[in-house]
């Protein structure tokens, strides 16, 4: 197990004197991680589910939380404030042999956090937890093309655009949006072309 991601980063965020808190995900943080959820699927936008879609059950993502936390290459952390759980980012690889260097990130932070650096240290702990990891050589993520704050936040970091899915998401009747492909790199740099 890679310790450096998994122990508790502290900063005081911009914008307010609130120390936030990024640690491992607990059981506990179940409703809260839910409820971020249905925060970000109300506001529509840079989510590709809908209010009052299935979602997972408080169950289903506590045995989502044990799996991230007994597995040495799946990631999840909460960033806190005052207890409160405010953002969210998690990390899988795949299960075949050949795309085990591989995995995908996705990250949730509450409206009311966005744009005080709860997204990018989040980030940068997962990406520092990569880089410290054996067997984790590529973070991917897939971000709606209009999400143009969170992108250009993925590109600061170093994330590169591998692709585009046209038409991958549809909000309305007669209204799509494109899905970007973006990925970085984490492991041996001579491994890539």
């Amino acid at each position: 197990m890679v310790i450096l991601a998994r122990t508790r980063h502290r900063w005081t965020a911009h914008g307010t004197d609130l120390e936030v808190v990024i640690r491992t995900v607990e059981e506990y943080d179940a409703i809260p991680i839910l409820e971020i959820i249905d925060q970000i699927r109300a506001e529509g936008d840079t989510s590709v589910s809908e209010p009052g879609e299935p979602s997972a059950s408080a169950g289903r993502t506590i045995e989502w939380i044990q799996q991230h936390r007994e597995n040495d290459r799946y990631l999840a952390l909460v960033a806190t404030a005052e207890g409160e759980v405010i953002g969210l980012v998690h990390f899988e690889n795949g299960a075949l042999r050949r795309l085990a260097h591989k995995g995908t990130l996705g990250i949730s932070v509450t409206r009311e956090w966005r744009g005080r650096g709860v997204g990018r240290r989040l980030m940068e702990r997962l990406i520092e937890w990569g880089r410290a990891t054996d067997g984790v050589d590529k973070i991917a993520l897939a971000v709606l093309a209009d999400n143009r704050r969170a992108i250009a936040l993925y590109q600061s970091l170093g994330f590169r655009t591998e692709g585009r899915r046209p038409a991958e998401v549809r909000r309305a009747p007669g209204e799509y949006v494109d899905d970007i492909l973006m990925y970085i790199w984490v492991g041996d740099p001579a491994l890539v072309r």
